[in-house]
């Protein structure tokens, strides 16, 4: 009987040991973002297992979450810079097209 609880507990040790070292090295980008499905696409084991498990990763998983939200939001300032520079280059384009067109006028009328 003690047999079967220590082969049960191995199989648990290494069902969260491959979910962990799956999300530790988990790219965004690539997987979108950690679900039980997506997990148990990627792993040889089944959704119910990883279901079970993930609870005791939640943390991680959050933490996998706030750092793409992180990503996402330099993302969106860099793009914002971008914006705001090319805005201001129109606008100083502009103006030094009108000072020369004024001084085109002011030395055609001279």
């Amino acid at each position: 009987m003690i047999e079967k609880y220590e082969l049960g507990q191995r199989a648990l040790a290494k069902s969260k040991c491959k979910i962990g070292c799956l999300l530790n090295t988990w790219d965004y980008e690539k997987n979108g973002k950690p679900t039980p499905e997506k997990i148990s696409k990627l792993l040889p084991m089944g959704i119910n297992t990883v279901k079970k498990h993930l609870i005791d990763f939640r943390s991680q998983i959050n933490k996998i979450e706030t750092k793409e939200l992180e990503r996402l939001a330099k993302i969106e300032e860099k793009r914002q810079f971008i914006v705001d520079w090319y805005a201001n280059y129109k606008l100083k384009k502009a103006g030094q097209l009108e000072e020369n067109n004024k001084k085109t006028e002011s030395n055609e009328y001279e």
